[in-house]
């Protein structure tokens, strides 16, 4: 691993902190103080949809357009928090498909979420949840290659 490679819980608390921006945001939406609309089919946005395909892996498990981490989603208290990385993004991760079985009967589209990228670019829900599971995968191929790293034999 690389000295500069983040660990387990880093890429844990990474995702706790990114991820959770989005799930935090989506509960209150889908909770009722937002507005949504069912739709046959969604149909994303621009942003949404750009964003989306640029943090996407490749088919091949790579990562075309590396980015870095903006300084307030930078794990730095992940070795404090322990095993709470683990629960943390296990917690998020109920709520986040909680939230997604709530988006099959209250719809993608409705009250836009503002990313992590700043209040200049805004996602319907359905794209701030797509662009939220990209960036998920992105991390798990990452989580993959940390795990190789400290057992090797898998």
């Amino acid at each position: 691993m690389r000295p500069d490679s983040w660990s387990i819980l880093e890429i844990l608390e990474h995702l706790n902190l990114s991820s959770g921006h989005y799930v935090r945001r989506l509960e209150k939406i889908y909770a009722g103080n937002g507005k949504l609309k069912l739709t046959e089919q969604f149909v994303p946005g621009r942003w949404g949809e750009k964003f989306t395909q640029s943090m996407l892996p490749l088919p091949d498990g790579s990562v075309a357009n590396p980015m870095r981490t903006i300084w307030f989603f930078k794990p730095k208290a992940a070795a404090t928090k322990g095993i709470n990385s683990l629960t943390g993004f296990e917690a998020m991760l109920e709520t986040q498909l909680a939230l997604l079985n709530a988006a099959r009967t209250k719809g993608l589209d409705g009250t836009k979420v503002t990313s992590t990228l700043g209040p200049l670019f805004r996602f319907k829900p359905g794209d701030a949840f797509r662009f939220m599971i990209a960036h998920q995968q992105r991390h798990f191929l990452q989580l993959e290659r940390a795990l190789k790293v400290v057992s090797p034999q898998q």
